[in-house]
């Protein structure tokens, strides 16, 4: 250890404190190039172990031990307590120099030293004054590391969040190529059902160009009717109930206003008149009375007559669709479509014709036995022979209007059934007496003897929500206010009520029906 007073090299700042120096241990070395570079060393240890603010406090009495070329003076101390005298011994002779025995040991020389300095009290330095400026600089700096902090704990949070998201779109992207796959799987499977789709489709459109053929080909079967020629067979017609009428209904029964009563009740038709000028409507009664029979049989259908049972079945369909829907254009073309599909069948198999020969037969029979007391026993043949002319008239009138794509109705046009008497109507009705003004309206219609003919739609089946009167209705008329109607309902209900006129009739009706 070296002593207190002299300044070890590297020993800091010692004070000496005391002046005992052992003269006999002085020892000057020479310094070598190992020991010098030893001696930085140290020196250079020991100035990093010090303090650096007790450094700069230090008095300026400190200087810094520079190694020169100059002999280094290494003081060496006895190993004798303090408290102790030193006690110098002569040298005997042959005993070694204390330079031979005593060599410095540099590693144990600085563990002694920290020992030393360990056990020394250290310098009270006075603390520096603190610097406003610092302390700003020191808040500013907390304040930024406060901020930098955040930063990074938000930083951190936007890396978990990114870290999800990244996680959350490779799950997208995995479900979107699994997407894409099922897409492309669906796609080869509706291309292979459209494919199947198209062939079908083909097919459908190859056999709806063969309907269209087999249409037109219908067509061209078709052949349209005129207006013209329905009129003029339905001229011919009306003409030829007449001329049976004056011709062969000329005989006068005893009781003939019961007969006409009987042929009324029959046509469910009652006179509007008083009871004593009944026999003045004989003639009208009888061809209205014709012409009931023939539309009733042939025209709607009630006998079997046109085409046998196949016939009737169709002209009732469309009578009684034309009737109940009659004014409903779709309803009517439908009936317009359906009779000429059924028409087309039927002119296929001419044997139904055949078939309604015996129909015709029971309807002359029976339209004979109605009227028969009226009929001459001279004219019951050419009776026969015209009544069964009108009945084949009809039926070819009846042909031509179910071959047409057009609806033919026979209406009894200013028949109202009895509520008032009808105003007659030139554009509707025809007058049968040829000395009356018809250019007046003073007149109103007092009896319908023949039925008029209303076509709804064209040759072409279009336009049913349009009609037509083909042919009039031919109407017996009088002066309006010549009779009162009360009188005519009157001696109407009187006759409705007798039991007797009731089973009179009652067996001719069934004749007609059968």
């Amino acid at each position: 250890m070296p002593p207190r007073g002299i300044r070890s090299p590297g020993g800091g700042r010692e004070v000496l404190e005391s002046s005992q120096i052992d003269v006999e241990n002085l020892v000057i070395e020479t310094p070598t190039a190992s020991s010098l570079l030893r001696a930085q060393d140290k020196e250079c240890q020991d100035s990093d172990g010090e303090d650096r603010s007790v450094t700069d406090e230090a008095d300026g009495n400190y200087q810094e031990n520079i190694v020169s070329s100059k002999p280094l003076i290494v003081l060496k101390t006895s190993r004798v307590l303090r408290s102790n005298a030193v006690k110098h011994e002569p040298m005997q002779p042959g005993s070694p120099t204390s330079s031979q025995t005593e060599t410095p040991n540099l590693a144990k020389r600085g563990r002694e030293k920290h020992d030393d300095v360990a056990t020394r009290p250290e310098k009270r330095v006075k603390k520096p004054a603190v610097d406003a400026k610092i302390k700003k600089y020191e808040k500013a700096f907390d304040e930024w590391l406060e901020d930098y902090k955040s930063k990074t704990q938000g930083l951190e949070t936007f890396k978990t969040k990114n870290q999800e998201l990244c996680m959350e779109n490779n799950t997208l992207k995995k479900g979107l190529k699994k997407a894409q796959q099922d897409q492309k799987r669906m796609e080869a499977l509706h291309s292979s059902e459209i494919s199947l789709l198209q062939s079908e489709c083909s097919k459908l459109r190859k056999k709806l160009e063969a309907a269209i053929d087999a249409s037109k080909q219908d067509n061209l079967k078709y052949t349209k009717v005129s207006d013209s020629d329905i009129t003029a067979e339905w001229g011919k017609l009306s003409f030829n109930i007449r001329d049976l009428v004056s011709q062969c209904l000329t005989k006068h029964p005893a009781n003939e206003n019961d007969e006409i009563e009987t042929l009324m009740k029959r046509m469910k038709r009652f006179l509007p008149l008083s009871y004593c000028n009944v026999a003045s409507l004989r003639a009208a009664v009888l061809r209205r009375m014709i012409w009931y029979i023939i539309k009733s049989a042939v025209f709607s259908g009630m006998r079997p007559i046109w085409y046998g049972a196949a016939g009737q079945m169709l002209t009732q369909v469309v009578y009684m669709a034309s009737q109940g829907y009659i004014n409903k254009s779709h309803c009517l073309k439908m009936a317009s479509q359906m009779k000429q599909r059924a028409v087309a069948s039927l002119n296929e198999d001419p044997q139904l014709h055949e078939k309604a020969e015996g129909a015709i037969y029971l309807l002359l029979e029976a339209t004979k036995a109605t009227v028969s007391k009226f009929i001459p026993d001279p004219m019951m043949a050419l009776f026969e022979v015209k009544m069964k002319k009108i009945i084949m008239d009809a039926i070819d009138l009846h042909a031509m209007m179910m071959n047409s794509k057009a609806i033919f109705l026979q209406r009894w046009l200013g028949d109202d059934n009895n509520r008032s008497f009808t105003i007659y109507n030139r554009e509707m009705m025809e007058s049968m007496q040829s000395d009356v003004d018809t250019y007046t309206s003073r007149y109103v219609v007092e009896f319908v003897e023949a039925p008029g003919l209303v076509k709804y739609g064209n040759a072409d089946g279009e336009d049913f929500e349009f009609n037509m009167i083909l042919c009039k209705s031919s109407v017996i008329i009088r002066e309006n206010g010549a009779r009162s109607t009360l009188e005519d309902k009157t001696v109407h209900r009187a006759a409705c009520d007798d039991k007797d006129f009731g089973k009179a009739t009652a067996g001719s009706k069934s004749e007609l029906e059968q």
